[in-house]
């Protein structure tokens, strides 16, 4: 009952400056309402099983076992966090692991069936497309700041200069 008095209240006549004042009128009437009704519960039950015990807990300076306890509780969760790290960095670690490996296999087999040629054709095309979403990527976070002369994109700068020129090979 103290704390509501000391604390409660005053936090709420200080923050009636904002509030308008029927809605902090309201407030403080649930309140008186609720206090009334619930006066016997909290004398009967809360102050002296919650209240109480709570308030000399917490005046009470800490000894020396619980002080001893709250050490062991911190060594114990963090030796679980530590636990709980490493197994997640292994499960993380074996997905990769199994990607790269997985498309180690998947490209030599995809090698093995249509041969050398064709797949270093298929990977110059692969690396060309990927040239291109890069250059459009750069292009369009410089937002226009290297446009050629008649306003086109600097991705397309270079077939501008130099018209005609087909490519033929990666480099």
């Amino acid at each position: 009952m103290e704390a509501v008095h000391e604390y409660i209240i005053p936090a709420l006549q200080n923050a009636s400056k904002y509030i308008p004042p029927s809605v902090s009128l309201q407030a403080l009437s649930y309140y008186s309402t609720f206090n009334t009704h619930f006066y016997t519960v909290q004398q009967e039950y809360l102050q002296p099983y919650v209240i109480s015990p709570l308030y000399t807990l917490i005046n009470s300076p800490p000894d020396l076992p619980s002080v001893l306890i709250l050490c062991v509780i911190l060594y114990l969760s963090l030796r679980i966090l530590d636990y709980a790290r490493r197994i997640i960095t292994f499960w993380v670690v074996l997905l990769f692991r199994l990607v790269f490996w997985g498309s180690i296999l998947g490209g030599g087999y995809y090698v093995y069936v249509v041969g050398f040629e064709k797949a270093s054709r298929d990977v110059g095309w692969l690396l060309g497309v990927l040239e291109g979403f890069i250059e459009e990527f750069l292009a369009s976070s410089w937002d226009g700041k290297r446009a050629g002369t008649d306003g086109a994109s600097p991705i397309y700068s270079r077939t501008r200069r130099e018209p005609g020129r087909k490519r033929t090979s990666w480099v």
